[in-house]
Protein backbone atom coordinates (compact mmCIF):
# COMPACT_ATOMS: atom_id res chain seq x y z
CA UNK A 1 0.00 0.00 0.00
CA UNK A 2 1.45 3.72 -1.11
CA UNK A 3 1.81 6.15 1.53
CA UNK A 4 -0.75 8.39 0.06
CA UNK A 5 -3.04 5.04 -0.10
CA UNK A 6 -2.44 4.53 3.16
CA UNK A 7 -2.98 8.49 4.53
CA UNK A 8 -6.34 8.28 2.65
CA UNK A 9 -7.93 4.94 4.42
CA UNK A 10 -6.35 6.65 7.69
CA UNK A 11 -8.40 9.98 6.83
CA UNK A 12 -11.56 7.90 6.54
CA UNK A 13 -11.33 5.63 9.16
CA UNK A 14 -11.99 5.99 12.94
CA UNK A 15 -8.05 6.57 13.34
CA UNK A 16 -8.57 10.58 11.68
CA UNK A 17 -10.15 11.26 15.33
CA UNK A 18 -7.98 13.62 18.06
CA UNK A 19 -6.19 10.47 20.67
CA UNK A 20 -4.76 10.62 23.81
CA UNK A 21 -0.91 9.14 24.24
CA UNK A 22 0.34 9.30 27.68
CA UNK A 23 4.65 9.97 26.80
CA UNK A 24 6.97 9.33 30.62
CA UNK A 25 9.69 11.70 29.98
CA UNK A 26 13.15 11.89 32.29
CA UNK A 27 13.23 15.10 33.79
CA UNK A 28 16.14 16.18 31.08
CA UNK A 29 14.28 15.41 28.20
CA UNK A 30 11.26 16.99 29.61
CA UNK A 31 13.59 19.84 30.55
CA UNK A 32 15.09 20.17 26.94
CA UNK A 33 11.50 19.82 25.31
CA UNK A 34 10.17 22.97 27.03
CA UNK A 35 13.42 24.88 26.41
CA UNK A 36 12.84 24.23 23.04
CA UNK A 37 9.17 24.54 22.85
CA UNK A 38 9.23 28.17 25.22
CA UNK A 39 12.46 29.00 22.42
CA UNK A 40 9.29 28.99 19.78
CA UNK A 41 6.72 29.83 21.68
CA UNK A 42 4.72 26.64 21.86
CA UNK A 43 3.67 24.78 24.38
CA UNK A 44 5.13 21.24 24.39
CA UNK A 45 2.51 19.39 23.82
CA UNK A 46 2.32 21.05 20.36
CA UNK A 47 5.86 21.23 20.12
CA UNK A 48 6.03 17.34 20.39
CA UNK A 49 3.09 16.39 18.17
CA UNK A 50 4.77 18.81 15.58
CA UNK A 51 8.39 17.76 15.90
CA UNK A 52 6.64 14.00 15.65
CA UNK A 53 4.83 14.56 12.85
CA UNK A 54 8.11 15.90 11.09
CA UNK A 55 10.50 12.97 12.03
CA UNK A 56 7.37 10.56 10.85
CA UNK A 57 7.49 12.20 7.13
CA UNK A 58 10.85 12.19 6.85
CA UNK A 59 11.29 8.92 7.89
CA UNK A 60 8.66 7.87 5.55
CA UNK A 61 10.21 10.05 2.84
CA UNK A 62 13.33 8.42 3.33
CA UNK A 63 11.58 5.05 2.51
CA UNK A 64 10.87 5.83 -1.23
CA UNK A 65 11.87 3.45 -3.57
CA UNK A 66 12.79 4.29 -7.21
CA UNK A 67 12.40 1.84 -9.66
CA UNK A 68 14.79 1.93 -13.01
CA UNK A 69 15.25 0.88 -15.94
CA UNK A 70 18.75 -0.48 -16.84
CA UNK A 71 19.78 2.38 -18.96
CA UNK A 72 18.47 4.85 -16.33
CA UNK A 73 20.36 2.96 -13.59
CA UNK A 74 23.31 3.46 -15.58
CA UNK A 75 23.10 7.15 -16.55
CA UNK A 76 22.40 7.52 -12.42
CA UNK A 77 25.03 5.31 -11.44
CA UNK A 78 27.85 7.23 -13.77
CA UNK A 79 26.37 10.34 -12.79
CA UNK A 80 27.14 9.58 -8.99
CA UNK A 81 30.63 7.46 -9.68
CA UNK A 82 32.13 9.20 -12.51
CA UNK A 83 34.58 12.24 -12.60
CA UNK A 84 33.38 15.85 -11.98
CA UNK A 85 33.38 18.26 -14.63
CA UNK A 86 35.33 21.27 -13.03
CA UNK A 87 33.61 24.57 -12.79
CA UNK A 88 35.70 27.13 -15.03
CA UNK A 89 35.13 29.56 -12.55
CA UNK A 90 37.31 27.31 -9.96
CA UNK A 91 39.47 26.15 -13.15
CA UNK A 92 40.42 30.19 -13.21
CA UNK A 93 40.77 31.12 -9.93
CA UNK A 94 43.18 27.65 -9.70
CA UNK A 95 45.30 29.40 -12.45
CA UNK A 96 45.77 32.27 -10.51
CA UNK A 97 48.40 33.62 -8.61
CA UNK A 98 48.56 32.15 -4.67
CA UNK A 99 46.91 34.79 -2.17
CA UNK A 100 50.65 34.66 -0.45
CA UNK A 101 52.19 36.19 -3.64
CA UNK A 102 49.65 39.21 -4.07
CA UNK A 103 51.21 40.78 -0.77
Amino acid sequence: MTTSKYLAELQRSDLARPTTVSLRLTPEVRGLVDAAATALGLTRQVYIVDSAHRRAVDVLLDQRVFNLGDSAAAVIHDALTGPLEPAPALVDLLRGSPMSQNR
